[in-house]
C-alpha cells in the first residue's frame, strides 16, 4: 500500500517530489497500488520506487526516470512514456499495449512476454532482450 506521506509530497507537484527524492536518496518510495491515472508526471524521478499495482493509465510520463523500479502488474493503459528511462526494471508480462513508447530506453530491463501490441510509433532501445520474448505484431 502506498505511503500516505509520500503521496502527499507527490501531490505538491513534480518539483516538490524530485527535490524530496534528491534530499532523501536512501529512502525507497512506496507508491504501490496508488491511483496516478491521467496525471502529468513529466520528468518525474520514480527511480527505485515501488509502483507495484499502481495505475498509471493515461498518465504522461514523458522523460520520466523509472530505472530500478518495481513495475509488476502496473497498469499502463495508453500511458505516454516518450523518452522515459526504464533501465534495470522488471516488465515481465506487463501490458504496454496502446502506450506511446517513442525513444524509451529499456536498457537491461526484463521485457519477457511484455505486450507491445498497438504501441504508437514504436521506436525503442532494447538491450539484452531477444525478439522472440516479446509479443509484437
Amino acid at each position: 500500500m502506498a505511503n500516505p506521506m509520500q503521496l502527499d509530497i507527490l501531490e505538491q507537484g513534480i518539483n516538490a517530489w524530485n527535490n524530496w527524492r534528491n534530499q532523501n536518496p536512501s529512502i525507497i518510495p512506496d507508491l504501490s497500488s496508488a491511483n496516478l491515472r491521467m496525471r502529468d508526471l513529466k520528468n518525474v524521478n520514480f527511480s527505485n520506487t515501488d509502483l507495484f499495482m499502481t495505475d498509471l493509465s493515461e498518465a504522461d510520463l514523458t522523460k520520466a526516470n523509472l530505472c530500478n523500479t518495481h513495475l509488476g502488474t502496473t497498469r499502463f493503459y495508453e500511458t505516454i512514456l516518450k523518452r522515459a528511462s526504464i533501465c534495470d526494471s522488471n516488465l515481465e508480462n506487463v501490458d504496454l499495449g496502446g502506450c506511446d513508447l517513442r525513444h524509451v530506453n529499456f536498457c537491461n530491463s526484463n521485457l519477457r512476454r511484455a505486450n507491445l501490441n498497438g504501441t504508437e510509433d514504436l521506436c525503442i532501445f532494447i538491450f539484452v532482450v531477444q525478439q522472440e520474448q516479446l509479443l509484437v505484431n
